[in-house]
């Protein structure tokens, strides 16, 4: 069991959190590939984690939990939504080409929609 003194949050060490924020460092800093931001971050990851939490609210409205909570599961990605589309427009201001401008251009239609769904 973890002492007063101990370096571990919930369960994942320092060591842990220090990794993890040196990755979210990395994509708000436009150092992954846009590629890979664009497809499997955004498109995929993030338009399934919007269409989950999108379920879940509509669930969480039907079956009578208060407003404010459904409403709380439906704004949850939006903090991550964000940091993807920065991730994005970062990637892209480093791999300056044709594409770089349609990764961009993708991100301002994407970003509304997974706002309402």
């Amino acid at each position: 069991m973890p002492g007063a003194g101990s370096n571990r949050v919930r369960g994942i060490g320092l060591a842990g959190m220090r990794a993890i924020m040196a990755i979210i460092r990395r994509y708000l800093a436009g150092e992954v590939p846009l590629k890979r931001v664009f497809f499997h971050d955004m498109l995929l990851v993030g338009t399934l984690v919007n269409v989950v939490t999108g379920l879940a609210s509509l669930a969480a409205f039907s079956l009578d939990v208060p407003d404010w909570a459904a409403l709380l599961v439906f704004l949850s990605p939006q903090p991550y939504n964000i940091g993807l589309c920065i991730a994005v427009w970062r990637s892209a201001g480093r791999e300056l080409s044709r594409w770089s401008d349609m990764a961009r251009i993708g991100t301002l239609i994407w970003f509304p929609i997974m706002f309402i769904i």
